[in-house]
Formats: C-alpha cells, structure tokens, sequence
C-alpha cells in the first residue's frame, strides 16, 4: 500500500535534503550503516558540523539513528514514505559529481579498514564443519517455497544466514551480543551489496521486537552453548508471525544421534514453544552432523497440511 507524507512533513524532508552536505551524507548513508567517525573521515569535516547536519535529517526521518554499546550508527530508513523520498532524490543526483567520487573512495577506504580488523576477528573463528554452499543449499531446500518476508537471524555471528536468505527478504535484521561479530556481519553484510540488511546488539532472551514481528527467523549454531536453549527459543517464537516459520541449526555428534530418542534438542525447544517441527540433516564428511529444524505455529502448520 501506498504511503504518503503530509505536507509539512515533506517540506521539512525536503528542506533536510536541500543542502550540499547532507546530500552527500544521505549518498553514503544509503551504502550502509557508519559511525559518526567513519562518516566524519569520509565527509572531511569537523565531528560537531557532521553532527548538527546528522542531526537534521534525523528530525526529518531521512535518516536512522541508533546507538551500539559505545558507538552511534546512521542509516537510511529501509521502508514508509521518507525512505521512498531519500530514493527519489539519490536517483536524482549525478554519480560523477566530483564531490560524491572524493567521498566513494574515502568511503571504500574506511570499508577497507572495517573489512582488516574484521578479517583479524575472524581467524579466531572456529571452522564450520559443513561449507556455506553445503548449508545454504539445505537451508534453501528445507525452506522451500515459502517467501522469506521480514528476517530475523538470531546471533547471527558473521552474518552467513543474512547472506543466504537476505537478497530473497524484504527486510533483514541479525542480532547478536557479540561486538566482534557484529562488525564482522556488518563488513560482511556490505561486501555483499545487502543494504537492506542490517545488524543489533541484541540479547536473545530479551528481544527489542513486538510480538509477531518476522516472517522468518534463523538461529544458527548457538543453542546448544545457551544457558537456556528453551527460554531463546520461546522468545523468537513470541516474535514469530503466525504464518511464519522459525529454522534452527544444530551440530550433534552424528547423523544417527538424529533418530535417537535421546537426542531431544531442537525438537523439544520448538515443541515446548507451541511449535511444530519438520526437519533434515546434513551430514559432512566427518563429525559433527547437522539437523535442520524447521518449526511452524500450530495453525499455521494445520493450513499448510
């Protein structure tokens, strides 16, 4: 459905945008989410000038803000009627404009610099043991035809399910409450070309999301060193939209632990949240395996038989 700004909404939107500055600051906040120091470095301008022009076209909504443990991030909005109007005035503007290609390789070089402290970050990771292709493929299989919607990856680490799902959603958040990794999903994220994409400081037990916020929510390789698997689990289905579903995936010693009635894991999390569950295994070459577990609410999984 189509939104519309009132007229003095748009006048102060438009107002925001009218200034040479904040032109620029909407063309490389539209690339993805930066600090305040990032975007100083790129700008080449004082902090507390940045700042007053990030300031405005915050209180005209061309902008988001929000804060990250001890930085400040800006975006632009992803969707209603001033995200449609920050589109139409960038596709206005002329890429070649000497001032925009001083700004884009600025930009590229603070993404550079992101990117090497990431990479650093992720030599301590722990390899997979199955490779994204692998994964992705049975994701996608388990996931079938369904739209993907709004997603919603939960501790999302570096971002490997956004990059999966996130060019099939229509918006996508990951969350995670690891500094490290967020700025690592975050760099991965703008490799990608996903700026629909974007990543939280969140913690799992206590979502800052209403009740049936997702059409799809993932959570990959992390209940199983949770304190309290069941409890995360109940908090993403109470976010969980009626017809949506929520995937798990889970490492377990073998493929075989998967019929063993011992193994209750993810089955009984999705169960004990008044879910149902479906769900595949992919096994690698070696040990540990890897379940699928697919859940849906319970009317929504009735209409689906």
């Amino acid at each position: 459905m189509d939104t519309f700004l009132t007229s003095p909404a748009l006048l102060a939107g438009l107002k925001a945008a009218a200034e040479p500055t904040r032109l620029r600051l909407l063309r490389i906040c539209a690339q993805g989410e930066l600090t305040v120091g990032e975007i100083t470095r790129v700008i080449a301008q004082s902090q507390p000038r940045v700042s007053r022009h990030l300031k405005i076209l915050c209180d005209a909504g061309l902008l988001v803000r929000f804060r990250e443990r001890h930085w400040v991030f800006y975006r632009v909005p992803l969707s209603g009627p001033e995200a449609e109007l920050v589109g139409n005035v960038l596709q206005k503007l002329a890429i070649e404009d000497s001032d925009f290609m001083v700004d884009q390789q600025r930009l590229e070089d603070v993404l550079a610099e992101r990117a090497r402290l990431a990479s650093g970050y992720t030599a301590e990771l722990r390899k997979p043991p199955v490779s994204d292709k692998q994964l992705s493929t049975a994701v996608r299989k388990l996931l079938g035809s369904r739209p993907v919607g709004d997603l919603l990856d939960i501790g999302t680490g570096t971002g490997r399910l956004l990059r999966f799902l996130g060019e099939s959603a229509e918006q996508a958040i990951g969350v995670d409450i690891s500094s490290k990794m967020l700025l690592i999903a975050r760099t991965n994220l703008q490799a990608a070309g996903l700026s629909h994409c974007m990543v939280r400081h969140a913690n799992m037990y206590q979502m800052p999301f209403t009740n049936g916020s997702f059409d799809t929510i993932t959570i990959d390789d992390v209940l199983n060193e949770a304190e309290n698997p069941a409890a995360a689990v109940a908090e993403a289905a109470r976010i969980l939209r009626v017809t949506g579903c929520l995937l798990l995936i889970e490492k377990i010693p073998s493929a075989d632990g998967v019929g063993d009635p011992e193994y209750t894991g993810p089955r009984r999390w999705l169960r004990d949240a008044g879910l149902t569950c479906s769900s595949t295994v992919l096994v690698p070459e070696k040990s540990p395996a890897i379940v699928l577990c697919l859940g849906q609410k319970k009317d929504a999984a009735k209409r689906a038989a």
